[in-house]
Parts: structure tokens; C-alpha cells; sequence
């Protein structure tokens, strides 16, 4: 795998970079969620520099019909002998446009309003025109923006102006035309439609009523009740009674029509596809943000070797190298790690790496003993050259020895036979473990169950940390229990939320590293027995030695008595 979030960002939301975070909250509503989702998109574009005029009138195109032609309109200011146009705004004109909304005013020249000023011809001879700010500083309507016309006003013989707010015409048109394509899969509506086969719904006009309802979100109140789920309707199929002769469903006192019963049932599948594709948005932008973490970490110098190693550490490091070479790319050894610690620890580090699956697509990770420092963690890894980092200090009851799992398991997913992670592309991965981790950890949002800080709601919802905490989990579960793991009852009390949020799941998790690398359990088993037999072999030798002990001792007791 070679292609990175980051890389993939603006192929998909249009953006470079991620500059500005996004907060959803678990009593957001789809339209709230939505709104916010897509002003983080713009904003960041925005700061990035990324929106270009091709967005812009993409998203004119996007929102409005039977458009026949747009028309670029050019600046009061513009030298009519460098244009190919005869649309130029007035003087009169642009005063007459800033009156009538409250732009901001600006440096960027790029941004400016008056840039972005265009005459659209409907197909049946109409015309208006539009204005886009991209600043988004018309503050009389976050959504949209007022069509306003004014007698005063007349260009090209039209005095119907359209004023837009630029995170509407790219954030929100831009995320809508996504998650059209996105959240309402053929597979989606089959499986609605076999679920609820009494009602009789057509899959294939599901879509159809799936864009109707989608496309409310762009004007929609966050109080609006058309984006709360039905709560009741369920519970009225089961317990309800249905009246063959008028087709109502009668339940507590009340009823709903056919008409009725489709349309809530509809409504609530349509909010949790929406809802769930905007969780999994979130997420990747959180994958985004981890990686750029990992690229521009002030403190992440843990990637790159130390140049003043001494000579019995690099002797070391060849050695430990030469031993590993067919499981990692390199080896680094700090100044400071106790090469008589690290001895003792090498024979289990040989015997675990066999165990572990190899990258699918040949890498191999650099591992590195050092102290971590400022980075506040005693394992990491970094996409970015593949280097796993172990602190080999102790920290409290534990040492960055033991995070190495969880820090392959990092290693293990940005390097699959996939296009990029696979936390974030592998549908089993995300609809089986993914998504419903994501669910479990916003009902503790804000609470104590759930650390702040580093250990909060988006570091634990970040895919490629949950796909490692499964790894762990799925491993520690398996049966391996050696210094390179934390022990069992770390994972089984169920006690953190990092780690009681697979509980329910376990099976998931359990039947997709099952299936993604099948001879892992094979070969901790084997291991397991083999260890179990050496033990055995052992306990059989000493008591051996202790009887041959004994016998020694009672001829020496008869000889003296």
C-alpha cells in the first residue's frame, strides 16, 4: 500500500489539507451533522487555497435547473482589452450589489466577491444574475443566501440577483452530490426491502426518494422533526393491529396510514444511512488528521536514526538486525536502552515475529528502541517510513515493549493488498468493527467512562486506532502472552473504553482477523502447544532431579542412623 490518506483527501472532499478540526456530537441531528461537516470541508479548502472558479461553477450548475448557459462577469476594474467578454460589471453596479448584502471585506484579492459574479441563461430565455461569496460573509442566511431583485438594478436587461454563500455552493453542494453516490447503495435498498417485504417497497425507487429526502438537508432547520427518526413505528409493527379494511395500523391509541408506515420507515433507514456516512466521513477526516500528525510532528524526530550512536550500540544493532532481517528492514538501538535488558528480552522478540503476519504487499517496518520523550507514549508508529517506535523505559506498570502489537498492528493495516488503509476501505472491516465502535463510543462521549485529551472520542474513533486495538485485543485472545503484549486481564476486564467497546463485537472482530490472516491463529496455537510441551518436559526433568534429590537424602539419613 502505498497511497496515504492524505493523498486521497482531495479526490475525495476536495481539500489538501486538514487545517481546522470537526466536532460531532452523539444529539446531532443528520442536518446539523450535515451542516457541520460540510462548512468544515469549505473552511478548510478555503484556508488551503484548494477552491478554484471550476468549483464554484460547478456548484451553480449543481444547484440550479435548466440552466442553458453561465457567463462569467467580470470586475468594475477589469481592462476590457484583456478579456474576451463584453460582461463588465459597472461601478454603479457593484455598489448597488454590496448594498444589498454585508460582504466582508478582505486582502485576497482571489476571494474577493466581485470575482465571482456570473450571468446565468435558463433554458427558456430567462436570465439572473448570480453572486458568489466566498467568504461566506452574507450573513442574512448561513444556507443559502437571498434572491433579491431591485428596480434599481438592471444588467443585461435582468434585475433578478442571486447572492450565495460560498459554503453552501461548494461545502454543502460538494458533500451532497458525495453522499448521493455514497450512502444509499443498491445493496442497501435490497436489504431494506427484504426486511420490511409486507410493505411491497420497489428497491429501485428507493434512490429516488432517498435524493427528495437527501436534498432537503441543504436548506433544512436543525429543529426540524422531518430529520428525527420514528421511533414508535417499529414497535407498531410488532405490537400494532392492522385494519384490513382501511390499511391502517392501529397502535396505543393512535394510527398510522399505509402511506404513513412506508414513509417512516423510509425516513428512519434514510437518516441512519445518512447519518453513518457522515460517521464515516468523520472518520476518514480523522485518519487525515493522524497522518499529518505523523508527517509534521514537531517532536516525532523517533523516525529518523541517531547520528552519535556509540560503537557497542551499533554493534548491537548489526547483530539484532542480521537476527531480525527477514521480519523488519533495520534495527536502531538508543545510547540509553540496558543492552543487558534488551539481551533477555531478544529470545522472545525472535520467537514472536514468526508468529505475526507479514505486510501483504512485502514492506517491512524499521524497529526502534529509544526514549520517546515529548511524544507522551511508550509505542508508536508512523505510516510515513514505517518505523515502530518502543520506549524501553518503564512507565508505571508497563513499557513500551508492550505496545509492540498494538503498534504492528498499525504497521499491518496501512500495508495490505488494498489501495490504502484498511481501517478506512475494507468494508468488513468498517461495517463489522469500525462503525459499531465508532456508535458504542459516542453514547460516552463527554462522560467519564471516556479519557479527554489524547485518549478522547476522536483519538479512539480514528480507524487506523481501532483497527490496531482489535489486532491487540484479537491476539491477546489467541492466546500470546509475553513481554511484547499486554497481559490478558488488561483487555478482558472490559474496564477501559478503548477496549469495552469490542466486547459486544468480539466476534467480528475475532471472524474478520480470521479471515484476513488465517494462519495467525494457527501459528500462536502451534506456538502455545509447543511451549506448553517444553514446559512439560521441563516440570518432568526437575522432578526427576528432585526425586534422584531425595533418594540421596534418605541413603545419607540410613547411613548416619
Amino acid at each position: 500500500m502505498t497511497v496515504k490518506i492524505t493523498d486521497l483527501m482531495k479526490n475525495t472532499l476536495g481539500i489538501s489539507k486538514v487545517s481546522t478540526k470537526i466536532k460531532l456530537n452523539p444529539d446531532d441531528n443528520i442536518s446539523i451533522m450535515f451542516a457541520k461537516t460540510a462548512k468544515f470541508i469549505y473552511k478548510n479548502g478555503l484556508i488551503n487555497g484548494d477552491w478554484t472558479e471550476k468549483d464554484f461553477i460547478d456548484g451553480i450548475k449543481a444547484d440550479l435547473t435548466h440552466v442553458l448557459n453561465i457567463e462569467k462577469v467580470y470586475p468594475s476594474d477589469t481592462d476590457p482589452s484583456t478579456i474576451n467578454s463584453k460582461y463588465i460589471l459597472s461601478k454603479e453596479q457593484e455598489q448597488l450589489i454590496y448594498s444589498l448584502g454585508k460582504f466582508r471585506k478582505t486582502d485576497n484579492s482571489y476571494y474577493r466577491w466581485q470575482n465571482y459574479v456570473y450571468e446565468v441563461t435558463y433554458e427558456k430565455g430567462d436570465r439572473t444574475l448570480v453572486v458568489v461569496d466566498p467568504l461566506s460573509a452574507y450573513v442574512r442566511n448561513e444556507n443559502k443566501g437571498y434572491t433579491l431583485s431591485s428596480y434599481k438594478f438592471s444588467f443585461n436587461g435582468s434585475s433578478h440577483i442571486d447572492l450565495y454563500n460560498g459554503s453552501y455552493i461548494v461545502g454543502k453542494i460538494k458533500l451532497l452530490k458525495r453522499l448521493l453516490k455514497k450512502a444509499c447503495t443498491e445493496k442497501q435498498c435490497q436489504e431494506f426491502a427484504k426486511k420490511y417485504s409486507f410493505m411491497n417497497f420497489v428497491p429501485d425507487r428507493i434512490p429516488f426518494k432517498f435524493k427528495q429526502f437527501a436534498a432537503e438537508l441543504l436548506f433544512g432547520s436543525s429543529n426540524s422533526d422531518h430529520f428525527k427518526k420514528d421511533k414508535k413505528i417499529e414497535q407498531a409493527i410488532t405490537n400494532g393491529t392492522w385494519n384490513p379494511d382501511t390499511g391502517e395500523l392501529h397502535y396505543m391509541g393512535g394510527y398510522y396510514s399505509d402511506y404513513g408506515v412506508a414513509n417512516s420507515l423510509e425516513n428512519n433507514a434514510f437518516i441512519d444511512w445518512i447519518s453513518q456516512y457522515l460517521f464515516d466521513t468523520f472518520s476518514f477526516i480523522l485518519q487525515a488528521q493522524a497522518e499529518q500528525r505523523d508527517a509534521s510532528n514537531s517532536h516525532a524526530k523517533f523516525f529518523q536514526q541517531k547520528k552519535n550512536i556509540n560503537k557497542e550500540k551499533r554493534q548491537a544493532m548489526h547483530k539484532l538486525s542480521d537476527l531480525l532481517k527477514d521480519y523488519v528492514k533495520g534495527v536502531e538501538i538508543d545510547n540509553d536502552v540496558d543492552l543487558n535488558k534488551l539481551n533477555k528480552l531478544i529470545p522472545t522478540i525472535k520467537e514472536t515475529f514468526p508468529l505475526l503476519p507479514k505486510a501483504q504487499d512485502g514492506r517491512k517496518p524499521i524497529l526502534r528502541f529509544r526514549k520517546l520523550r515529548n511524544l507522551k507514549a511508550i509505542g508508536v508508529y508512523t505510516c510515513f517510513n514505517d518505523t515502530i517506535a518502543l520506549d524501553f523505559r518503564s512507565i508505571g506498570n508497563i513499557t513500551g515493549l508492550q505496545a509492540f502489537v498494538h503498534e504492528y498492528g498499525h504497521f499491518l493495516d496501512y500495508h495490505s493488498e488494498s489501495e490504502t488503509a484498511l481501517s478506512i476501505t475494507d468494508s468488513k472491516f468498517v461495517n463489522g468493527v469500525l462503525d459499531p465502535v465508532v456508535n458504542y463510543l459516542k453514547k460516552f462521549r463527554n462522560t467519564g467512562f471516556m479519557n479527554q485529551g489524547k485518549f478522547g472520542f476522536d483519538y479512539l474513533c480514528t480507524p487506523t486506532e481501532v483497527f490496531a486495538r482489535a489486532f491487540e485485543v484479537y491476539v491477546s485472545f489467541l492466546g500470546l502472552n509475553n513481554s511484547l503484549i499486554e497481559s490478558k486481564s488488561h483487555y478482558t476486564s472490559w474496564k477501559r473504553a478503548e477496549y469495552a467497546c469490542f466486547k459486544d463485537i468480539y466476534q467480528n472482530v475475532s471472524d474478520y482477523f480470521d479471515s484476513e490472516y488465517p494462519s495467525l491463529r494457527e501459528s500462536i496455537s502451534n506456538y502455545l502447544i509447543q511451549n506448553k510441551e517444553e514446559s512439560n518436559k521441563n516440570i518432568k526433568q526437575y522432578t526427576i532431579i528432585d526425586k534422584k534429590i531425595d533418594e540421596s537424602v534418605k541413603q545419607v539419613q540410613l547411613t548416619l542412623f
